[in-house]
């Protein structure tokens, strides 16, 4: 029987020849790594200098998903459209819209390993519509807007408190989809964002049980401004399941839709059985294809650099660990081996991660929805 050294020569050995048959090889590599994996444990069940197990998502598993819920929604956005202008209105937006949206984030939900369990609610829609409204009317997005002058004061109240539970997305070109707007929340690429992944850990929060989407439009110099919203708060009292870990990229196949060269890499690390001592921590990043490593601790917090950072109070009940590397490439076909230490148990043992990404392209459809049509134009989330 093959032990966990001879584990890993074959995998270095099925990694060299990724190049001639990827999916094949990468396939083997996750065998042999379930292999040895058993049930997950929580943190104090793991014995001392153990690997946790993560698991991994399968290229099946990741197909069936996005099988079920991949939307090719081409219709109007719109039952009734909002008026930008004195009577101010919401409108109301089409519960397929709307419903591709809520595929787009179990989607994602699913890939992150947290419960795909999330279900739109007609309440927050109405109130979603509001604040994507004044963010239209006012041509900016922002949390703490103020009115126009002839706004009436109960749209007001409610745009506001939209505005202060949502994550905002704006888009600059010829068409904006909600699939978009997920794709770029979870993305958290800008300078802004990239530091504390704020919009993504909320998308993938485990007290997210109930969501809406708010979307306005309107024309500037031939093109459409797109404002929307996805309401986060309230959020469920108790989740319906807290993994341990919550990883994006995921573990096992992944889309490299999804992610692109610049997108910043996160570990989420429930702090109920686990710590994560910011002096201690490592991270080992090595693409199996021509094995170069990255590797990040606590000095790299460069944007510009190697980026490493560690964010604790946006989530509750979790620590998130960020890290993104240089000159990556994230195109199909590519296979890291991502390597964490200095995590610990609540006994301070210290319980080290490993596990594998291998990105491969999932759909034309998703493509086009999170690159192309972002091209030459303008995107902005908060």
């Amino acid at each position: 029987m093959l032990n966990k050294s001879g584990f890993f020569v074959l995998s270095k050995i099925f990694a060299s020849e990724c190049r001639k048959n990827s999916l094949f090889f990468f396939g083997a590599i996750l065998f042999l790594q379930l292999f040895f994996t058993q049930k997950i444990e929580t943190g104090n069940q793991l014995k001392k200098n153990s690997v946790f197990p993560v698991l991994h998502h399968s290229l099946s598993e990741v197909k069936e998903r996005w099988r079920i819920y991949q939307s090719g929604f081409q219709g109007n956005p719109y039952l009734e459209r909002p008026q930008l202008n004195y009577p101010y209105q919401p409108g109301k937006l089409n519960p397929e819209f709307i419903s591709s949206g809520i595929k787009m984030v179990r989607f994602v939900r699913f890939l992150a390993g947290v419960s795909e369990e999330v279900q739109p609610d007609d309440e927050m829609n109405r109130d979603a519509q509001y604040g994507a409204v004044l963010m239209a009317v006012k041509g900016t997005i922002g949390h703490f807007l103020l009115p126009p002058q002839d706004m009436q004061p109960e749209f007001y109240t409610r745009a506001r408190q939209s505005l202060r539970s949502s994550n905002l997305f704006y888009f600059y070109g010829s068409s904006c989809s909600l699939k978009q707007a997920i794709y770029h929340w979870c993305a958290d690429s800008d300078e802004t964002n990239s530091r504390r992944l704020g919009h993504r850990q909320l998308i993938f929060h485990p007290q997210l049980q109930r969501t809406a989407f708010g979307f306005a439009d309107k024309q500037r110099n031939g093109l459409q401004e797109f404002f929307v919203t996805m309401q986060i708060f309230p959020l469920a009292a108790k989740p319906a399941f807290c993994p341990e870990f919550i990883f994006w990229p995921a573990p096992g196949y992944f889309p490299a839709d999804l992610f692109a060269a610049d997108h910043v890499w996160s570990v989420s690390v429930r702090k109920k059985n686990f710590s994560v001592p910011p002096e201690k921590i490592t991270v080992t990043l090595e693409r199996l294809n021509d094995y170069r490593v990255w590797f990040f601790q606590k000095a790299g917090n460069d944007l510009q650099e190697n980026f490493f950072n560690l964010t604790t109070d946006l989530v509750e009940g979790y620590d998130c660990l960020s890290f993104r590397p240089q000159d990556l490439a994230t195109a199909e076909n590519n296979l890291f081996q991502v390597t964490i230490s200095g995590i610990e148990d609540r006994n301070k043992k210290p319980v080290p991660i490993s596990y594998y990404v291998y990105f491969f392209a999932l759909s034309e459809q998703m493509v086009a929805m999170s690159r192309n049509e972002c091209l030459n134009n303008e995107e902005r989330s908060k």
